[in-house]
């Protein structure tokens, strides 16, 4: 099959995903999971209406932004990143 960065497709057309990336998946998911722990216990759980939650999320995608521009290490971007998906995740878990 055709392959590009831990994915592979065969004959079926079927994407297949390399056991690194899976990796990174579960590595990203208890990320995010670390991050929404930390968010609940500082801010709580109350649910927000859609105007919030697009109100928290532009915050968050524009510190990620931030740190893209900047060009700062890995790390950071992947901090911010992380933030994003979790603000995302806790915007589902509530409503």
């Amino acid at each position: 099959g055709v392959s590009t960065v831990g994915l592979s497709c065969d004959l079926g057309g079927r994407v297949m995903v390399s056991i690194m990336m899976l990796n990174k998946r579960f590595e990203l998911l208890e990320l995010v999971m670390k991050e929404l722990d930390r968010a609940y216990a500082k801010h709580g759980a109350k649910p927000w209406s859609r105007h919030e939650f697009y109100a928290i999320l532009k915050e968050e995608v524009d510190e990620l932004w931030d740190a893209i521009k900047a060009d700062e290490p890995m790390e950071r971007v992947v901090s911010e990143l992380v933030q994003v998906a979790a603000m995302c995740a806790r915007y589902y878990e509530t409503t």
